[in-house]
């Protein structure tokens, strides 16, 4: 057994033993799906951020990526080792390195850094990143086993080069005083006064027509741009011609926009978790409130253990959930 595995279990049994205020004292079962590896933390919440210094690389050049967790409420520990080389959704499209990690105790903050060197080209996404650890202070141990999530981040990788582009035009345009005696010769003779006049309105009457029809566009889009309900409903339709193991990471990641800009007081990563508590959606009943549970949680099994459920529609599921939150809201 490794060492940070023999931290944890000693940690675990600590709790168990001394009986902390507001911990339970049943055995740990833990509900994690299957691929997920457990980080040694224990605590009752903690929050999961990641970030890189800048959105644009060059190809081969490695990518500093800090993952940040911090603890919130009652923390025994934080996480020995986040071993996120581990998972498909970053190394199918990373080589990822460790750098180091830092503890800040006090601030209950522990700081995790690594490298990635991308291996294609293009916009790629830095998938969201599972954090799991364990909950002693909840009473029904089925559930001890918690997850949260970091934030997906996009980034490009591709050659940036500057076209020489040669200057062309008349020889006065490269002359500003003879450019501007030629110009205001012109505009300021009496023959060209009306056109100077009609030209001087001109401005203005194109201006507003083409702020009013983008205005009329804009509204005619508005109920298909990201995150509204016309943008879900024909991006679920895309999905569901998707072979079934590629629908539930897009489908997550469609969910997860439409979440963010129709309950923006919400997480800005939902999870089961916020489907369970109600805090975030309180005008579920509780009959929708836990069919919504049930399809999320089958959705994190499969977008983290690479295994879909058997028989389960994704698009459509999604679609239900969504009409659910439309009809309450």
């Amino acid at each position: 057994m490794s060492h940070s595995a023999w931290r944890f279990a000693a940690l675990l049994l600590l709790f168990q033993l001394t009986g902390s205020p507001g911990i339970s004292q049943e055995p740990f079962l833990g509900s994690w799906p299957e691929g997920i590896i457990n980080s040694g933390a224990v605590g009752e919440r903690f929050t999961f951020h990641a970030s890189v210094p800048r959105l644009q690389y060059l190809p081969g050049e490695a990518i500093p990526l800090d993952l940040l967790v911090r603890g919130k409420g009652k923390v025994a520990c934080g996480p020995a080792q986040l071993e996120i080389e581990l998972y498909p959704a970053l190394a199918d499209k990373f080589a990822v390195q460790f750098l180091s990690s830092v503890a800040f105790e006090e601030k209950k903050e522990w700081l995790f850094r690594f490298t990635l060197k991308p291996k294609e080209k293009g916009i790629l996404e830095i998938a969201s990143l599972p954090l799991a650890f364990v909950n002693p202070a909840i009473p029904w141990s089925s559930r001890r086993g918690m997850l949260e999530f970091s934030n997906s981040l996009l980034i490009e990788v591709g050659d940036r080069e500057a076209l020489a582009m040669p200057l062309v035009g008349p020889a006065e345009a490269f002359n500003p005083q003879e450019l501007f005696q030629a110009k205001g010769a012109w505009l300021f003779s009496p023959a060209n006064l009306d056109e100077f006049f009609w030209l001087m309105l001109s401005g203005p009457f194109a201006f507003f027509l083409i702020l009013g029809l983008s205005r009329q566009r804009r509204l005619a889009r508005q109920n298909l741009e990201k995150g509204n309900p016309g943008w879900v409903k024909k991006s679920l339709a895309e999905a569901a011609h998707l072979p079934l193991s590629q629908q539930p990471r897009l489908i997550w990641g469609i969910l997860q926009a439409y979440l963010n800009c129709q309950f923006p007081k919400g997480p800005k990563t939902w999870t089961a978790r916020d489907f369970a508590s109600g805090a975030s959606l309180p005008f579920l009943a509780n009959k929708e409130r836990e069919e919504l549970l049930g399809f999320w949680e089958q959705l994190e099994a499969a977008l983290f253990s690479q295994q879909s459920p058997g028989g389960c529609l994704w698009a459509p599921g999604a679609l239900h959930g969504v009409s659910i939150l439309e009809a309450r809201r």
